[in-house]
C-alpha cells in the first residue's frame, strides 16, 4: 500500500516541482547556501506536492476511469482505496508544511499551504468547468521557486519573480500541446480543455507561441537582475566538485 501511495503522487513531475523549488532556494541564497535549509525546503516541497497530487487524484477518480491515458493510476484502477488515500495526502500535507515552517520560515509554509489549496480545490474542480483552468493551473506551477527563493532569503523581490514567471509562460506551450493531442480523452473524462473548442489547432498554437515569445524580455530582465550571473557561479562550483570527485588527476596535475 505504500509503494502505491508513493505513486500516486507522480514521481517524475514531484521531482521537477522539487527541482524548480530547490533552484528558487540557492539563487535566493546568494553566495551563502545553508545546505541544510536547502534539504529540508526541498522535502517539505516533495511532501506537499504529494498531498496535492494525491487529492487532485481523489477528486478526479471517476474522471480518471474514463481515460485511457489515467485509468490505470491506483486509484481508479482499484489498488488504492478512497480513504487511504485521503490519509496518505493529508498525513504528507500537514508533515510538509510544518517542515517547512520549522526549518524554513512561515512564509515559504503560507506559500506551499496556498499553492496546495489552489491546486487541489481550485485547479482541480475548474478543470470540469472552464478552459481557464490551465492558466490557473501554471500559476500553481510557478510558485515553486517562489517558495524557494522565500525559504532561502526570508522575502519576495522583484527578483524572486524572474524565475516564477519564466516557468509560467514556459509550462503553457506545453499544456497546450498535451491538451491538443490528447482532446478526445479529454473531452471523455469531462474535462474543458481549451483545445476542444479548435479542431484545427491553430488558436491552441497561437497561444502556445505567445508564451513562447513571453519569455524572451525575461531573459533580457535576468540578466539585467544578475540572475544569470548567480546561475553560472552555481554551476561552476557543482562542475568544479564533480571534476574534483570523479577526475582528480585533472585538477591535482
Amino acid at each position: 500500500m505504500l509503494i502505491l501511495s508513493y505513486i500516486l503522487f507522480y514521481i517524475v513531475f514531484s521531482m521537477l516541482v522539487v527541482a524548480t523549488s530547490g533552484t528558487g532556494y540557492i539563487l535566493g541564497s546568494g553566495i551563502s547556501i545553508d545546505y541544510l535549509g536547502l534539504c529540508c525546503t526541498c522535502a517539505g516541497t516533495m511532501m506537499v506536492a504529494a498531498s496535492a497530487n494525491s487529492l487532485n487524484q481523489v477528486f478526479e477518480v471517476n474522471n480518471d476511469a474514463k481515460m485511457k491515458r489515467t485509468r490505470h493510476r491506483p486509484l481508479p484502477s482499484g489498488r488504492l482505496t478512497v480513504p487511504h488515500a485521503i490519509t496518505w495526502a493529508s498525513s504528507v500535507g500537514v508533515a510538509g508544511t510544518a517542515l517547512l515552517a520549522c526549518k524554513a520560515n512561515m512564509l515559504a509554509a503560507g506559500l506551499a499551504a496556498s499553492n496546495l489549496f489552489l491546486y487541489a480545490f481550485v485547479y482541480t474542480p475548474l478543470k470540469q468547468i472552464h478552459p481557464v483552468n490551465t492558466w490557473v493551473g501554471a500559476i500553481v506551477g510557478a510558485i515553486p521557486p517562489l517558495l524557494g527563493w522565500a525559504a532561502a532569503s526570508g522575502q519576495i523581490s522583484l527578483n524572486a519573480m524572474i524565475l516564477p514567471a519564466a516557468l509560467y509562460f514556459w509550462q503553457l506551450p506545453h499544456f497546450m500541446a498535451l491538451a491538443y493531442l490528447c482532446r478526445k480523452d479529454y473531452a471523455d473524462g469531462g474535462f474543458r480543455m481549451f483545445s476542444l473548442a479548435d479542431a484545427s489547432g491553430l488558436r491552441t498554437a497561437l497561444v502556445a507561441l505567445r508564451n513562447c515569445l513571453y519569455l524572451l524580455p525575461l531573459g533580457y530582465l535576468a540578466y539585467d537582475c544578475e540572475l544569470i550571473l548567480q546561475f553560472l557561479i552555481f554551476f561552476q562550483f557543482l562542475l568544479s566538485r564533480f571534476t574534483f570527485l570523479f577526475f582528480p588527476w585533472l585538477v591535482v596535475g
